[in-house]
């Protein structure tokens, strides 16, 4: 925007205090000028970043001893924060003008100095298991806090500074009001230099609006600190006027004054005076310029956009590298953000985010930091759309203070659970205020997640956050334009990124800079100039085809055609066509010619035969060429693929490249022989590879084969085997084939595979058909450790028989109420007596024997004890509790029913508990972890031979009494 000159009015000497208010009001707008100007910190800015800086230096401080005591290298810190301090001293020694600062380094300082300090701050949070986290958190806070303090007391102190010069002012201002004459071109001045100081706030462009001044001094001067400092100065400067110096001093002054008011010269000039201003004020070029004035002010503050700002950077234009936004760390595991176009959204050609995740899990981005003022009213505006089964959005600005250590202190959720569109792109506003503590933040979109397990899209653009409670137009905060005009010069700069084009025009020096292309056109340009024309490089491209160039002389240190055909360098080496005469020697020619006499032909690359002329041989190949490395390489073409032979040192290279294909993948081999190998490669190329020079490697790769005397075979990829198809009387392929893993499959009608010496001394055999008819045979012994069932069709059931079923069987498998071992074998062989068989607690089977040979220890018992324990039970009978249940899961489930569990008959004998209550532990049967389990029956009726022996002896003698 243009900057208009001050009003000037003639005043005389007598009225040269007017004169210095003026040039004080003049000083003051200079420290706001120029506040948009992106290479110049402001003074307002400057002073913030004083107190932010002084926070910084505190918290450094704190951590550096801290980490010391830790024993933690701060080398890369303490130089982080070396370059940060010796940059801000620099920017900061003036810190009442603006001056000129390059934000590119300021920010890459800062970012390699919060870097650094968060590493120090990570590895005192793992040598303190967390605990000094909180206290340096708190330190650093507490520092910050007083820094915070410190600006706003020396606030304070510079504002009660004025307020002290104010008054002093008001004072002189009262003495010299003694002269009407001089009181009137006072207020012409205060009205002229008032328009001024407007004009020039508005030339500048600056960001500050009414709303956020009326703010800034609202806090300060409603701050406690203040008021309380207030008090006390204006009652020192009350003690101060009431001090006789003073009383001296204003008594002086007063009749100073006096004088000058009563002085003759001074009323002579005063009467001057007064009419000059009249004649300005009642003048014609005055009174249009006034005019002018007063439509050039009325047009800036009725101009919304004057103070459109934007403090989120990278809001829109979205670069595909995602400058400026981030995923989480946290959240949806497949999230993902991408830049992208829609046609809701300017047609289809502006670019969006686009965040994305199939989990009904929330997907977070963020921006990057910005600043902002505490207890101040922002409005943030972004555009969005979303698929329809996005659950919805959160959008929330996280905020914390200088020097704060958390990602962030406070949460403003700005919109949550919000529903976009699917069918269109909408705008949503919304106004809040930052906290009292607010110092920075960054915004955070959530898509909340999908409702349905499919991909599901948030898509938005165009974010805006700007100081006040009224939404303006969008602008890009991520790029800064300007067209400034000052009293000796205007300036047009267009910045995005790192690129800057700039137009500057000052008397006697006009700069067009572009840090890309710069074009002149016009049916005409003339460079009209006394001096020549100096152009550094020059391309004229296709400006002179089929133009004639005429000059006298052309004098140059090189010269070459625009296609470089045809060059001579400054040694006058001539180079024309791939060819280049020097000194007398050809080099690198091609020569056309049916003979060429010589013993030797020395040369860099030798073609055989003419260009292969195939619609193919888009690289222009020889049948032929010899290279200068020594490859020789022949090339052919047909109509289905292309072939290259490469025979180099020790290598010989074939390729195979095929010239259709019914998608972007094609056909391709290569195959290299060499001393120690034989590789043969098969797979694709991208797309047609007519050079030759797509490796079948990698991804391009789908098999290969080496074949090694050091390796061996080795083979890999889906269709590589090694094959074994029969002898020659086999009509169709008939053997096995070794995939790539090692597994034997059959070939053809193949149905056993052995091992042996032949097919009459088998040593095993192995059915490999189809239709499962041959089986699995072992001719000499096994040995194995185990033996158990693989398949599951039967219950897991293993089946032990000899051949054909015709001996011997036993079937391992389980029931209903475990396993089981059953042999139809065992049970039809039957005996008339013999060693009977038991179960131990185990389940070991074995014969019990009765010999001695097989006893130790042999000693014998008449007692009769134990029988009259005996005798002392009561028999008992019961039902089976296995079958018992078998019946209730019958009855409740319909279960099948085993043979022996189809009747609930009772079972008659003694129980295992009754003889261990009777003291005849030996006779019960104890099985796993000592519970009981049974009763040895073919033992306990032993018990009752003395017993019986005993009755016999007394049955006898009573016989004998009775005869």
């Amino acid at each position: 925007m243009s900057r208009s000159s001050f009003v000037e009015v003639n005043i005389t000497n007598p009225t040269k205090l007017a004169q210095d208010s003026q040039n004080t009001a003049d000083n003051a707008v200079k420290g706001v000028t120029n506040l948009n100007d992106p290479n110049l910190m402001s003074v307002i800015e400057k002073q913030n970043n004083i107190g932010q800086f002084a926070g910084l230096t505190s918290q450094y401080n704190v951590l550096i001893q801290n980490a010391k005591d830790e024993g933690i290298n701060t080398g890369s810190l303490t130089t982080a924060y070396n370059n940060l301090n010796k940059f801000m001293v620099d920017v900061l020694t003036d810190p009442d003008h603006a001056s000129d600062v390059d934000r590119k380094t300021y920010k890459n300082y800062q970012d390699a100095y919060n870097s650094e300090l968060a590493k120090i701050q990570t590895a005192l949070k793992n040598n303190t298991d967390g605990k000094f986290t909180s206290a340096a958190s708190a330190t650093s806070q507490a520092a910050s806090t007083a820094s915070q303090a410190a600006g706003q007391a020396q606030f304070a102190v510079d504002y009660t500074n004025s307020q002290i010069a104010s008054q002093a002012s008001a004072v002189s201002e009262a003495s010299k009001s003694a002269s009407e004459a001089s009181s009137q071109a006072n207020n012409a001045l205060d009205t002229a230099t008032s328009a001024t100081a407007e004009i020039t706030k508005l030339k500048g462009g600056s960001t500050l609006t009414i709303a956020e001044l009326e703010n800034g001094l609202g806090t300060k001067v409603s701050n406690d600190t203040f008021t309380t400092y207030q008090t006390q100065t204006a009652s020192q400067f009350a003690e101060t006027v009431k001090e006789a110096d003073f009383q001296t001093y204003q008594t002086q002054t007063s009749k100073l004054i006096e004088s000058k008011v009563d002085n003759g010269t001074y009323q002579t000039d005063k009467t001057q005076t007064a009419n000059d201003i009249a004649s300005k004020v009642a003048s014609k070029d005055f009174e249009t310029y006034k005019t002018q004035t007063d439509g050039m002010i009325a047009s800036k503050v009725s101009n919304k956009d004057a103070n459109n700002v934007n403090l989120i950077p990278y809001s829109s234009n979205f670069s595909d590298s995602l400058e400026g936004w981030q995923l989480t760390g946290w959240g949806a595991t497949d999230k993902k953000l991408l830049v992208t176009t829609h046609n809701f959204y300017q047609n289809g050609t502006g670019k969006l985010l686009y965040l994305d995740t199939a989990q009904n899990a929330t997907a977070p981005a963020y921006s990057l930091r910005f600043s902002v003022l505490p207890n101040t009213k922002y409005t943030f505006q972004f555009k969005a759309f979303a698929s329809s089964n996005v659950v919805g959005a959160n959008v929330y600005f996280l905020s914390r203070a200088y020097g704060s250590t958390n990602d962030y202190d406070t949460v403003h959720g700005l919109f949550t659970s919000l529903v976009t569109s699917p069918s269109h792109i909408d705008q949503y506003t919304v106004t809040f205020t930052t906290g009292a503590n607010d110092n920075e933040g960054y915004i955070r979109v959530d898509n909340i997640g999908s409702n349905n397990g499919a991909s599901s899209g948030l898509f938005f653009t165009e974010l805006k956050m700007e100081p006040g409670d009224t939404a303006t137009p969008y602008v890009y905060g991520g790029q800064d334009s300007m067209i400034a005009q000052m009293s000796d010069d205007i300036d047009i700069r267009v910045k995005k990124g790192d690129s800057i084009d700039d137009i500057n025009v000052k008397a006697g020096k006009t700069l067009i800079s572009s840090s890309g292309q710069l074009t002149l056109a016009g049916n005409t340009i003339y460079f009209d100039t006394k001096n020549p024309v100096i152009i550094p490089s020059a391309n004229m491209d296709s400006v002179l085809v089929d133009k004639k160039l005429t000059a006298a002389d052309i004098s140059a240190n090189t010269f070459s055609t625009n296609n470089e055909t045809f060059t001579v360098d400054k040694n006058g080496a001539i180079t024309a066509k791939n060819m280049t005469l020097n000194g007398g020697t050809l080099t690198s020619p091609t020569i056309n010619t049916s003979t060429i006499n010589g013993s030797t032909i020395n040369g860099t690359t030798f073609h055989g035969g003419d260009i292969i002329s195939d619609s193919n041989n888009t690289s222009q190949l020889y049948p032929t060429t010899i290279s200068s490395n020594g490859h020789i390489y022949t090339t052919g073409f047909n109509s289905a693929d292309a072939m290259q032979t490469d025979l180099s040192t020790g290598s010989l290279t074939t390729k195979y490249r095929a010239t259709n294909s019914s998608s972007n993948q094609y056909e391709a081999y290569d195959t290299n022989i060499s001393p120690n190998q034989i590789v043969l490669l098969a797979g694709h190329t991208n797309g047609k590879d007519m050079s030759f020079s797509q490796s079948v490697t990698g991804s391009n790769q789908d098999g290969y084969v080496l074949i090694s005397p050091l390796d061996g075979i080795t083979i890999h990829g889906d269709t590589q085997q090694i094959h074994f198809n029969g002898t020659s009387t086999d009509v169709t392929p008939k053997g096995i084939a070794f995939t790539p893993y090692g597994n034997i499959n059959a070939t053809g009608t193949q149905g056993t595979w052995y091992i042996g010496n032949n097919s009459n001394m088998l040593t095993a055999s192995f059915g490999i058909d189809n239709q499962n008819n041959n089986h699995i045979g072992f001719y000499r012994p096994l040995f194995v450790d185990e033996i158990g069932a693989i398949s599951s069709s039967n219950g897991g059931a293993l089946f032990l028989h000899g051949q054909n079923n015709s001996t011997g069987q036993i079937l391992l498998k389980k029931d209903s109420t475990g396993p089981q071992v059953l042999s139809a074998s065992i049970y039809n062989r039957t005996y008339s007596g013999g060693s009977t068989v038991t179960v131990t607690g185990v389940g070991t089977l074995g014969r019990i024997t009765s010999a001695s040979k097989y006893k130790l220890a042999i000693a014998r018992e008449p007692q009769v004890e134990s029988a009259d324990r005996l005798l002392t039970i009561d028999p008992s009978s019961w039902v089976d509790l296995e079958a018992a249940k078998a019946v209730a899961r019958n009855k409740s489930n319909g279960e099948a029913l085993l043979e022996h569990e189809q009747s609930l008959n009772r079972y008659h004998g003694l129980i295992a508990e009754d003889l261990r209550d009777a003291g005849l532990d030996e006779f019960v049967i104890y099985g796993k972890n000592g519970e009981i389990e049974g009763i040895q029956y073919d033992r306990l009726w032993t018990v009752l031979i003395p017993k019986i022996k005993q009755l016999n002896e007394r049955l006898n003698e009573l016989e004998r009494k009775s005869i």
